[in-house]
């Protein structure tokens, strides 16, 4: 391809891989706020319910219905916020630089005349708005043990992708 690239560590990458763990903590209170908010939000379902219960006839008793689709789709989303928030807590994004691309790493990529710097996550583990990949996303598989100056190929759903690994951190 003909790029040009260090061998090593790149020490360059430290800020923009410390700038990836601030945003990805920041994200991780976001979702704690919006998990804080639909526990609100059900105390205020729930309670709707116990009002349009104490009216009587449950048959016909719209409010009830209502209320109880709403408690139902609350804990639900407050479930999948859960999991997400433990899924995330249990990656930690700090480790060791070694030079070769690994879950923990920043990694400085080139592809299409285009520079990206993201950090490879464990499996599972991803967010677009904050650079952070999965392992075992078709770029995370494909960069995964490589090394600066090294090329790989990510195949995606709509095409195929050469990518140059420039630096890791």
């Amino acid at each position: 391809m003909g790029f040009q690239y260090t061998s090593g560590i790149d020490y360059s990458l430290r800020e923009e891989s410390e700038n990836i763990q601030k945003a990805f903590y920041s994200y991780i209170m976001e979702i704690k706020g919006e998990l804080e908010d639909y526990y609100v939000k059900l105390e205020k379902e729930e309670e709707a319910f116990k009002y349009a219960k104490s009216l009587g006839d449950l048959s016909e008793n719209a409010d009830i219905n209502i209320a109880m689709d709403n408690i139902y789709e609350l804990k639900k989303i407050i479930d999948e916020t859960k999991n997400e928030i433990q899924l995330y807590e249990q990656f930690q994004l700090s480790y060791t630089p070694t030079g070769i691309v690994e879950i923990g790493s920043t990694v400085r990529l080139q592809y299409d005349g285009k520079k990206i710097v993201v950090k490879i996550a464990a499996d599972d583990i991803s967010n677009q708005w904050i650079n952070l990949i999965a392992a075992n996303c078709p770029v995370g598989k494909a960069i995964i043990g490589k090394k600066a100056g090294d090329e790989a190929e990510a195949t995606t759903p709509t095409r195929t992708n050469r990518l140059l690994i420039e630096g890791v951190y």
